[in-house]
């Protein structure tokens, strides 16, 4: 192999860049445009998330929506107000089970 054509498949390789996981740099400013959950009603502690007291909107402060069906029919743990968005502190670690039956 000439070494023209082994240093044409090194830049080929090195082209192929770097996998990066997460928020990078410039998408750190474009995180508020995200949507997420929100609390759409007033809860107190023990109350059960439902379609009509959790919403997703913007900005993405909440969990991401792709948890919305993880998070129905689970208990809040303390009193929240509306407008709250929703984290994984805020949720008890049972999920109701009565709450399929009533939806």
């Amino acid at each position: 192999m000439s070494w023209n054509c082994l240093l044409l498949k090194l830049r080929a390789f090195e082209s192929l860049g770097k996998i990066s996981y997460g928020i990078v740099g410039e998408e750190e400013k474009s995180k508020i445009f995200r949507r997420s959950l929100y609390i759409a009603e007033d809860m107190n502690s023990g109350d059960i998330f439902t379609k009509d007291n959790l919403r997703i909107v913007r900005p993405g402060e909440g969990l991401k929506p792709k948890y919305y069906d993880k998070v129905l029919g689970r208990k809040v743990n303390c009193d929240v107000k509306k407008g709250h968005p929703v984290s994984w502190g805020l949720l008890f670690n049972r999920l109701v089970s009565s709450y399929s039956n009533a939806s």
